[in-house]
């Protein structure tokens, strides 16, 4: 079973994207639901503290925010590690990297096949133009199982 996300009002969703107004984003317009807890939790990989806090959930499949205590945002192979271990608890999930002054962002998901994992990323700078993002994220399909 699979269902889209309800189409975007793109300027509404330019200006929250803009602003890193995430949570706005996902609950106003994309008609994702209230998370079941927002509470931040730390997760520690390689030495390094992250916080992920959920922002938003549809149907079990959490939205996560991602930040480093030294306010950079994780390579890629940390990137993989955190998604591994949030994948324990939550098999489907998007994560959103951000840098500390909230200008940077990488949007973080994950194809299965089995074991294999095929990790999709998307960057936004804050300069730069939404649409494409906004694009990808108006499209994202949920896969239930």
């Amino acid at each position: 079973m699979s269902f889209s996300i309800m189409p975007l009002n793109f300027q509404n969703a330019r200006n929250l994207l803009y602003e890193f107004r995430l949570r706005n984003l996902f609950i106003d317009e994309l008609g994702w639901s209230q998370p079941s807890s927002s509470r931040s939790e730390p997760l520690e990989i390689e030495g390094q503290i992250y916080t992920r806090t959920r922002i938003a959930e549809m149907s079990g499949v959490p939205v996560f925010e991602i930040t480093a205590t030294d306010g950079d945002i994780a390579t890629a192979d940390t990137r993989l590690e955190i998604y591994k271990a949030i994948a324990q608890q939550f098999a489907e999930n998007l994560l959103i990297f951000i840098d500390q002054n909230r200008t940077r962002s990488l949007w973080y998901w994950a194809k299965r096949e089995g074991a294999k994992i095929y990790p999709r990323t998307e960057t936004y700078l804050k300069e730069q133009p939404a649409d494409l993002i906004l694009s990808k994220i108006g499209g994202l399909r949920i896969e239930l199982k």
